[in-house]
């Protein structure tokens, strides 16, 4: 009995050593995917939007990007980053974003002020 007990502790012990690397991989590949720098080609498939248009946006100055020369690069984590910038709350998202903004404020009962 004692033999199955044993065994059974080793395999965790294992189990737990697997987990640990398996984890320190995902890690690394998840740093190496917010330092991801591509062109005009990867923005444009990572934005689904064609390059001209990715073109205008950054002549306009809407997205981030940097210039090496000529060339328009941008940087992956930044374009995630712009676009959650823009996202639209829902509505159950939006009252609890109000209701929380009201109970930051108090009113003065005599001039009808709100004061924080």
């Amino acid at each position: 009995m004692e033999n199955s007990i044993e065994s059974l502790e080793r395999r965790i012990a294992d189990m737990q050593i697997m987990l640990s690397e398996l984890n320190a991989r995902l890690a690394e590949k998840e740093n190496r995917s917010e330092n991801i720098i591509g062109d005009m080609e990867d923005c444009s498939r990572w934005l689904k939007r064609s390059p001209s248009t990715i073109y205008k946006m950054t002549s306009q100055r809407k997205i981030p990007h940097f210039k090496n020369g000529k060339r328009l690069l941008f940087k992956k984590s930044e374009i995630l980053a712009w676009l959650e910038k823009d996202r639209q709350y829902t509505e159950e998202e939006f009252k609890s974003d109000v209701d929380e903004k009201l109970q930051q404020h108090t009113r003065s009962p005599w001039r009808g002020r709100i004061y924080k």
